[in-house]
């Protein structure tokens, strides 16, 4: 075996002593080559969407309803017994509250109907005239009919009757310190629906149902409302013929006032105006 081998060096020095020539070899490392790199990708970057195309038409609208309470104003008795005397009227125009039938609207109809726009404005000229501010009370406001989502004007010649309701509105807005939401007028028919009184003032437009607005309807708010209306009623009621509604003898929902017919007061309004009494 040894004379094999030494025959084999002999011949092809190469081939001799694979095992230590190959273990040699593969000591002589050749420097490590870096796998070759991958090919950069883009940045994962997501197609810009395409904006949504808008529809090729106008859907006609929805009238917009004003900040106001979201439910039907109650319906109320308004007090009345014995039919009362009428009060002097405001102008020689005027139809003083509760004098014979209430006449229907003047017209009814939604923003954007060159009449009822021409209206509106010309009711706001005539509250600010009459010093009410139509920042805190417009025409909007004292003629809107939410279950009908329209606007009902008023004749004119009952315009004169809102005038000493909506300044104690006002009053009752500052001594709140919070925005009240306001209901106005009703035409007969109207009136009708909401199952109010057949001899309810708001047909008159001298009637305002009051709540606290939201979202500031906190149940101390709407009891100071209360309040506000009874000591309203104690102070003032002769002066205005004031007419006083209250709807809740723990936590009031709204508060109902009138003017220009007799003082009278109705429904939960006794409790708080013993309450007042007793403090």
């Amino acid at each position: 075996m040894t004379r094999r081998i030494a025959r084999i060096i002999k011949k092809n020095p190469r081939r001799a002593a694979p095992s230590l020539i190959g273990k040699a070899s593969l000591l002589k490392l050749s420097p490590m080559r870096a796998p070759p790199p991958k090919p950069l990708r883009s940045p994962d970057m997501e197609a810009e969407p395409m904006p949504v195309p808008i529809p090729d038409y106008e859907a006609e609208p929805m009238p917009v309803p004003i900040p106001d309470y979201e439910s039907e104003p109650m319906p109320e008795d308004d007090g009345w017994g014995l039919d009362p005397s009428p009060g002097a009227p405001a102008s020689n125009n005027a139809l003083p509250p509760g004098t014979g039938v209430p006449p229907g609207a003047l017209y009814e109809g939604r923003i954007g109907n060159p009449e009822i726009d021409s209206l509106l404005n010309e009711m706001d000229n005539y509250l600010m005239d009459s010093g009410i501010p139509i920042e805190i009370i417009n025409a909007e406001k004292l003629t809107y009919l939410p279950r009908r989502w329209i606007y009902a004007i008023p004749p004119r010649e009952l315009w004169p009757n809102i005038v000493p309701t909506a300044r104690l509105f006002l009053w009752l807005t500052y001594e709140m310190g919070a925005p009240l939401s306001a209901r106005g007028y009703r035409p007969p028919d109207y009136n009708l629906e909401v199952k109010g009184s057949s001899r309810s003032l708001h047909q008159w437009f001298s009637a305002i149902d009051i709540r606290v607005a939201s979202p500031n309807a906190t149940t101390e708010r709407r009891r100071k409302l209360a309040i506000l209306g009874a000591e309203l009623y104690l102070n003032n009621g002769s002066e205005f013929e004031l007419g006083l509604g209250v709807y809740g003898s723990k936590t009031p929902s709204n508060i109902h006032i009138d003017t220009g017919m007799k003082k009278r007061f109705w429904r939960d309004s006794g409790v708080w105006l013993e309450k007042i009494a007793n403090a």
